[in-house]
């Protein structure tokens, strides 16, 4: 029996048949979700969903999420292998071709740049206390009006 049999008949013992109208095509999409993935891995994943407090089956994406997690409690989180970049000299040719660039780059922002808003002259009428008493009076809200 391989490891996803073996998951397969654990949930099966632990949860009965699958609620569904295909038992059939469920398994089949447990075996599809868990398909290349290492032994120790399925049976703690399946562990870990039997410690759950359901009474149901998990969907195959569930049990895939707690394989991920099971990895990442057995293997931890390891960086991954990165080779350096190799440092490449810049000629000075292609030093110049790039300030030429970046200068072109600033003057066209320049002068492609849109002109500045005017400031609004501000209202200082609205702001004044005989239009905040018009307003409470005037307001549909029951809590601007004043008391």
């Amino acid at each position: 029996m391989t490891s996803i049999e073996i998951a397969i008949a654990r949930l099966t013992a632990v949860f009965g048949e699958p609620k569904t109208t295909d038992p059939e095509t469920y398994v089949e999409e447990f075996r599809k979700a868990l398909a290349g993935v290492e032994g120790r891995l399925v049976e703690k994943a399946v562990d870990r969903w039997m410690k759950r407090e359901t009474p149901y089956w998990p969907r195959p994406g569930e049990l895939r999420a707690e394989v991920e997690h099971a990895a990442s409690e057995i293997y931890g989180n390891r960086p991954a292998e990165h080779k350096p970049i190799e440092a490449r000299s810049v000629s000075p040719e292609q030093k110049a071709r790039i300030a030429a660039l970046v200068r072109e780059a600033v003057e066209s922002i320049s002068t492609t740049a849109p002109p500045l808003p005017q400031a609004k002259k501000p209202q200082w009428e609205r702001g004044q206390r005989h239009a905040f008493e018009d307003m409470q009076r005037t307001s549909p809200n029951r809590l601007h009006r004043a008391k």
